[in-house]
């Protein structure tokens, strides 16, 4: 079997302990659905940026030229989900501002003081969870927010996917931690994404 990109990870008791489980391959379902997670501005910047550095200045939490690298797989695989009709959700951040629910990092109430004397901060501050041009929602997408690392949690994910009757999910995603995607049922064919 090739290696998968997480085998140099595996501690040797790891890779004993799977010698003795049969090959697990899940594929993705019988009624998928794609979940589009983070693919705002705040992961991308308004423009290509030279390196991860340079773009944390105006966007601190860039992903730099890799998330612009990105940018034309993921459409790739939306245009595909759109064409075959699959149920499309986009994931983007709940604004504090719109919505008086604190997100999990803000650490001050009044975090759009600090951006108030700079005028390009505070439009910045305001556009960073739209979701950039590239992955632009079409009628019929639905558009969840979330005030979390996860997708999932304190989400209405969970329930758009059970009305939709959808047993396995397409996701992509381009910034944050692991738990912001599924723990288990993870297509193989994501390890390379």
């Amino acid at each position: 079997m090739a290696e998968r990109v997480w085998d140099r990870f595996l501690t040797p008791e790891d890779k004993d302990s799977l010698k003795d489980r049969p090959a697990q391959v899940w594929g993705y379902g019988e009624r998928p659905a794609l979940v589009l997670v983070d693919l705002y501005r705040w992961v991308f910047g308004d423009n290509r940026p030279a390196s991860v550095r340079d773009a944390m200045h105006d966007w601190p939490g860039s992903c730099g030229p890799r998330a612009w690298d990105a940018i034309p797989h993921i459409q790739r695989v939306l245009r595909a989900a759109r064409a075959a009709g699959l149920p499309i959700v986009h994931i983007t951040g709940l604004d504090p501002a719109d919505s008086g629910v604190l997100g999990w990092a803000t650490k001050d109430k009044n975090e759009g003081a600090r951006y108030a004397t700079d005028d390009a901060r505070a439009d910045r501050l305001r556009r960073r969870f739209d979701i950039i041009e590239q992955f632009a929602p079409v009628p019929g997408e639905a558009v969840l927010r979330k005030a979390s690392p996860s997708a999932f949690f304190g989400t209405l994910l969970a329930p758009w996917l059970s009305t939709r009757r959808r047993g396995a999910v397409i996701p992509r995603r381009l910034s944050g931690s692991p738990r912001a995607s599924p723990r288990s049922r993870t297509p193989p064919a994501l390890a390379s994404c």
